[in-house]
C-alpha cells in the first residue's frame, strides 16, 4: 500500500509518463528525486499491466497519485469520460490520491465517491497551456474546488509576464481554506515553480527523464532547489 500524502509539507511530484520513466524508478533512490510519484494513466494506456506489476511487486514507501487527464487539459490518447473513469477505478486500490480536473466533477462523480469511501484524497485541478487567466477566474477555480471538498486545488497555467506571477504569489501565500498547488508553464515556468513553492505550493512538479509540460525542472534538481529555499 502507498504511504499517505502529507499535504502540510512542500513536496516534489514526479510524473511517470512512459516505460522509460518506470525503468528509471527502478534504477534510482526515489527519495533523492521526489516525494510523490504521479501515474499519468492517460499516457500509459499501452503499459497498464507493467504499471500494475511494478506497483504490486515493489513495496514503495513513496506516496502515489493517479491522473487520467482530460484531453482538453493536456490528456493523451483523446480518452473519453468512460475510459478515464475505468482507469481511475482500476488503479484506485494501488494509489493514495487521485487528480481530477474541475471540469470533470460531474462525469467523475463515481470516482470521487469511491476515492472518499476508500479513505483517500482528491486533488481537483485546472490547466491552461495557452494563456494566463484573470485573477478573478483563478480565484473562481479555487472557490469551486473548496465547494467540492477537494483536499488540494491545483492550478497550472501559462505564465508569460512577471506581473501576473507577482499577482498570483499572494494568493498562494494567503489562501487558508484549502491546500494549493500552483505552477506556471511557458516562459516563466521554471522561476514560477520555485516562487510558488516558496509561497506554500504543496505539490511542485518536476520530471524524471523528459519534461511533460513546458517550464518543468528535473525533479531531482527541483527537490534540491526547494530544499535550499
Amino acid at each position: 500500500m502507498p504511504s499517505p500524502i502529507d499535504f502540510t509539507r512542500i513536496s516534489v511530484v514526479a510524473p511517470v509518463c512512459n516505460l522509460s520513466d518506470l525503468d528509471f524508478l527502478s534504477e534510482i533512490r526515489i527519495s533523492d528525486h521526489c516525494d510523490i510519484i504521479e501515474l499519468r494513466l492517460d499516457s500509459l494506456t499501452d503499459n497498464l499491466d507493467q504499471i500494475t506489476a511494478f506497483l504490486t511487486d515493489n513495496k514503495l514507501d513513496t506516496p502515489i497519485l493517479a491522473t487520467a487527464r482530460h484531453p482538453e487539459e493536456g490528456g493523451c490518447h483523446s480518452l473519453n469520460a468512460s475510459a478515464r473513469q475505468e482507469l481511475y477505478l482500476r488503479f484506485l486500490p494501488l494509489v493514495d490520491s487521485i487528480d481530477i480536473e474541475l471540469r470533470s466533477l460531474t462525469e467523475m462523480n463515481e470516482v470521487i465517491d469511491a476515492t472518499r469511501s476508500a479513505g483517500k484524497t482528491v486533488i481537483l485541478s485546472f490547466h491552461d497551456f495557452e494563456s494566463t487567466p484573470s485573477i478573478a477566474a483563478i480565484q473562481s477555480k479555487i472557490d469551486q474546488a473548496i465547494e467540492a471538498g477537494a483536499d488540494v486545488c491545483k492550478i497550472a497555467i501559462h505564465l508569460d509576464s512577471q506581473s501576473a506571477l507577482d499577482e498570483l504569489i499572494p494568493i498562494c501565500e494567503s489562501e487558508s481554506r484549502i491546500n494549493l498547488s500552483m505552477m506556471g508553464m511557458g516562459p516563466l515556468g521554471k522561476p514560477s515553480r520555485l516562487a510558488f513553492a516558496r509561497a506554500g505550493s504543496v505539490l511542485n512538479y518536476g520530471y524524471l527523464k523528459e519534461a511533460n509540460a513546458p517550464g518543468q525542472w528535473p525533479a531531482k534538481e527541483l527537490k534540491h532547489l526547494i530544499g535550499e529555499i
